[in-house]
């Protein structure tokens, strides 16, 4: 079976699995628009700045320990915008700094995790002290990924040391820590292919790939009110879903990992549970 026909036999094989669950009377549905205010930026994934990506990549990005981006997704580089082609190509042990905690007796030094003002590093102290607490951390030899820095300092409080020592975990004080240890790193292949030269080009290749473009006046006035309760806050229902929602839900491709949807004029983001 070639490719093309395997995935419409998919796609018709989920949309007649989710009519059956439009049918179950005991279910509830809900049909959620958000505005988009820019597909680009919505479509497009943040490159940090300690992703060494500039410009074309002529070459694979080979990188230890983290995907810096998902399989399919694209980015905006200085000379256009690519998709992103990942996958994992091997392992490899290597020195990294690791984040440790220990378990102390209630001290006045001791600040709240929030007090990291990073998400990466809230994360990551919230993983240490958890352990710490209740006895779970591993042998340094099984570290485990959530423990590793693998941001450099500038982009993170917890280098070269933790900016605050002593953190409290809900009624537990931990220290921090910053050890040094050998950690096997899984690698990850990164692929790009440019798809468009310019943000132009780019939003044509989104509009004509990803948004559905539905025009009022092809809708009944059923449909056209269950739009506009979509986009205020939410079309909610309990039981077999009406016909007005099944007959939306089937111009829409739940398959996409974009999904995006353009009404009289403007663009939104649909969420279809």
């Amino acid at each position: 079976m070639n490719r093309r026909r395997f995935l419409t036999v998919s796609a018709a094989a989920a949309a007649s699995l989710y009519t059956g669950c439009l049918q179950h009377p005991g279910r509830s549905y809900s049909f959620i628009l958000e505005p988009v205010p820019d597909a680009v930026e919505h479509v497009t994934v943040a490159v940090e700045p300690w992703h060494d990506v500039a410009g074309a990549p002529d070459e694979d990005v080979v990188v230890h320990g983290e995907r810096w981006f998902d399989d399919g997704s694209y980015v905006d580089l200085s000379t256009g915008f690519y998709s992103v082609e990942v996958e994992q190509t091997g392992e490899r042990e290597m020195e990294r700094q690791v984040l440790a905690a220990q378990e102390v007796e209630e001290t006045e030094e001791a600040v709240d995790v929030d007090s990291y003002s990073l998400e990466y590093d809230r994360k990551r102290v919230d993983v240490a002290c958890h352990g710490a607490v209740e006895d779970r951390l591993p042998p340094a030899g099984d570290t485990p990924s959530q423990l590793v820095i693998r941001r450099p300092p500038e982009h993170t409080e917890l280098l070269p040391e933790p900016l605050y020592p002593v953190v409290r975990r809900r009624d537990s004080d931990c220290r921090l820590e910053v050890e040094t240890r050998d950690v096997e790193e899984p690698e990850y292949t990164h692929g790009f292919t440019e798809v468009a030269e310019d943000r132009e080009g780019f939003l044509e290749h989104v509009e004509a790939r990803y948004v559905i473009d539905l025009d009022a006046a092809d809708l009944s006035d059923d449909e056209r009110e269950v739009l506009e309760q979509a986009k205020d806050e939410g079309y909610t229902m309990q039981g077999e879903a009406p016909e007005p929602f099944r007959s939306l839900r089937n111009r829409l491709d739940l398959q996409s990992e974009h999904r995006l949807l353009m009404y009289e004029g403007d663009l939104y983001s649909y969420r279809v549970d």
